[in-house]
């Protein structure tokens, strides 16, 4: 019986994908690249305040995913979640070879760059 109980516990933790739970520059970098990485549906929490590309010198968050998995990026409200690009970068680089659903919801995006030829920013 106890089995049982493990296979099914982990069938269940397959199907809800993967939570990341961030409140750093850093935390959602690296969240943004194992959501690529991992073959689940993900969704990405940001803590309250602002996210800059400039804050480690790295520059635009980028998501690069060749799998079906959605992805799912929500702030804890748009008033009080910020990506900001410092009038230097794109602020995000969202690229899918598959036809996935990526959602942002509750943040606000400023000062981001142009952005280039051929890329889905924001």
């Amino acid at each position: 019986m106890i089995k049982s109980v493990v296979i099914l516990g982990f069938l269940f933790s397959l199907t809800l994908g993967q939570t990341f739970n961030v409140s750093t520059t850093a935390e959602f970098r690296t969240a943004l690249e194992n959501a690529a990485l991992n073959s689940q549906e993900d969704t990405i929490r940001l803590a309250s305040g602002v996210y800059k590309t400039t804050d480690d010198g790295v520059g635009s968050f980028s998501f690069s995913d060749t799998e079906e998995f959605n992805l799912t990026i929500q702030g804890a409200s748009n008033a009080l979640v910020i990506l900001d690009g410092n009038n230097t970068d794109t602020v995000i680089n969202l690229q899918n070879t598959k036809n996935i659903t990526i959602k942002l919801k509750n943040i606000t995006i400023t000062l981001t760059r142009t952005a280039q030829k051929d890329a889905p920013v924001i």
